[in-house]
């Protein structure tokens, strides 16, 4: 008795969906003014290297060179740092980082930190 079955089939393997690129909405010049502006921008928002790579969505090992004057970013770190940049951000201008926040009394106050007061 003979069937006529298919043979087995494989199921296709599902391949990784690539990640939909972050493509700048401007050009930059060259690639050293692009890192001359994220940096300035970077201490212009007062952030840490952390908070940029957790603004970005990037690994922190990927910016653990960033404050070195001979870091070399791969070209998808260098466009999505890039597009945390906004259009009106002149990097020329904005080289002073903001003002520190005033920070509030911790409590308890310490007597010493207390201003002092004379006695009449």
């Amino acid at each position: 008795m003979t069937t006529d079955t298919a043979p087995p089939t494989k199921r296709p393997r599902k391949r990784p969906q690539p990640r939909e690129p972050k493509y700048i909405g401007r050009v930059a010049p060259s690639v050293d003014d692009a890192i001359a502006a994220i940096r300035a921008y970077v201490a212009f928002k007062g952030w840490a290297i952390y908070t940029l790579a957790h603004h970005a969505q990037l690994p922190r090992s990927s910016l653990r060179f960033f404050n070195d004057p001979t870091w070399a970013p791969k070209s998808d770190t260098l466009r999505v740092l890039y597009t945390l940049i906004p259009p009106d951000f002149d990097p020329s201008v904005a080289r002073t980082p903001p003002p520190p926040k005033e920070r509030k009394p911790q409590w308890p106050v310490r007597k010493r930190d207390l201003p002092k007061i004379p006695l009449v």
